[in-house]
């Protein structure tokens, strides 16, 4: 079984962050100019890293990046999911909620109730599955006039975040 490892980001991971960004966003089929647009958004620089109130867990498979979380503190109550990528070829193997439930656990140990998602319409069903509740829309801010979901984790009733285990991707 292979582990996954989930450990803050470091300066010299920021290359390979924003890769990853790119390749696991454009799995969704979106062209060339609507990724070129969000090259921006979509990258991670030692500057984000830097920022106090910004987090960023790497999840690893034997030393190799397989996803990232980025969390951002709005108020002593409230994060901001930034970004929750998982290299496409892991997939539907718990990577991905692995990170969500480390993101929700750093939020909770501040006394955080709640975590913020926008999230691309594409990953809608799985922030659901994990718990996430449809509370309206956020304006994109890579692409002019595109509205995207915004969903609200609520981390003061325990929420319903889901345990991974699928792919042989361990859970400890």
């Amino acid at each position: 079984m292979l582990a996954l490892i989930i450990r803050e980001a470091r300066n010299t991971d920021c290359d390979a962050l924003s890769a990853l960004a790119f390749r696991a966003k454009a799995v969704w089929g979106y062209d060339d100019r609507f990724m070129q647009a969000c090259r921006a958004e979509l990258s991670v620089s030692p500057e984000d890293l830097a920022t106090a109130d910004l987090c960023h867990g790497v999840g690893e498979v034997d030393g190799v990046v397989v996803g990232f979380h980025a969390l951002r503190r709005l108020s002593a109550s409230e994060w901001d999911l930034d970004a929750l990528f998982v290299a496409p070829e892991h997939l539907g193997c718990g990577v991905g909620s692995r990170l969500l439930l480390h993101a929700c656990d750093l939020a909770r140990a501040t006394g955080a109730t709640r975590v913020w998602v926008q999230s691309d319409p594409h990953a809608v069903g799985f922030y659901e599955a994990m718990g996430a509740r449809r509370v309206g829309v956020r304006v994109s801010a890579s692409i002019a006039g595109r509205e995207l979901p915004l969903l609200c984790l609520d981390l003061a009733t325990g929420g319903r975040v889901a345990r991974p285990g699928a792919c042989g991707v361990d859970a400890g």
